[in-house]
C-alpha cells in the first residue's frame, strides 16, 4: 500500500523530526517517526528530505569528496558494529 501525500507531507515531517529532536523532545520525535512509518512512500520521502538537508548543510563546510569519504568511514564503522553485535535471543 502506498499514499499520496506528496512531498510537501515529507518536508513537513523531516522538518518536525529535526525540531523534536533538537529540542530533546523524545514523545514529539517518536509521534513523527509513527506518523511516518505506516508506509514505505512515507518512510522513503522523510529519509529523502533528511538526506537532501543534512548533505546541503554539510556543503557549507566540504566538498562532496570529503563528505563522501566522512560518510564512507561512517558506514564501515557502522557496518562493522552492526556485524559484531551479538543477537540478545
Amino acid at each position: 500500500m502506498t499514499c499520496d501525500l506528496g512531498d510537501h507531507t515529507a518536508n513537513r515531517r523531516a522538518a518536525a523530526l529535526m525540531l523534536h529532536a533538537l529540542h530533546g523532545d523524545e514523545l514529539g520525535r517518536e509521534t513523527v517517526l509513527a506518523e511516518a512509518s505506516w508506509c514505505m512512500h512515507c518512510s522513503c520521502g522523510v529519509m529523502s528530505v533528511l538526506a537532501g538537508t543534512a548533505l546541503g548543510a554539510l556543503r557549507g563546510y566540504a566538498d562532496d569528496v570529503d563528505i563522501e569519504d566522512t560518510l564512507a568511514r561512517v558506514t564501515a564503522r557502522a557496518a562493522l558494529a552492526e556485524a559484531t553485535m551479538t543477537d540478545p535471543e
